[in-house]
């Protein structure tokens, strides 16, 4: 049998087959980490950089405060480029820390947690 992508579906029932989606379920979890990890970097070194050309733009004008009507133009404009990098960085982040913690299945045949209340976490920590 062909799956929709034209590779061949294995023929499993019951547990190899929960082995195996779980196997998969798995490596599209880790694919989709280190992409993020991956874009991260990539934009923390473009934020070095735009770093760096700001800096640069600063010296060669003698001038260091924004609120300066001389200040350089195109020293201007990367610093908004510099806060949306910072800020699709702080994005990331937090999308990152939810696919680490938001759909963690357990193994098959593992048993699940039943879900805490937020009264209980608060009990728990002496905050309720």
């Amino acid at each position: 049998m062909l799956n929709d992508r034209g590779l061949v579906r294995p023929t499993m029932h019951g547990k190899a087959m929960n082995r195996y989606r779980y196997a998969n379920y798995h490596r599209e979890y880790e694919k989709k980490l280190i992409s993020i990890e991956e874009l991260i970097g990539s934009l923390k070194h473009t934020e070095s950089l735009l770093c760096e050309a700001i800096k640069a733009e600063e010296e060669r004008a003698n001038v260091r405060d924004i609120r300066d009507p001389t200040y350089p133009t195109e020293a201007r404009l990367m610093v908004g480029r510099l806060h949306n990098i910072k800020v699709t960085i702080a994005r990331l982040r937090a999308q990152r820390i939810a696919a680490k913690t938001k759909d963690k299945r357990p193994h098959p045949g593992e048993k699940q947690k039943p879900a805490e209340s937020v009264v209980d976490r608060l009990t728990r920590r002496g905050l309720g």
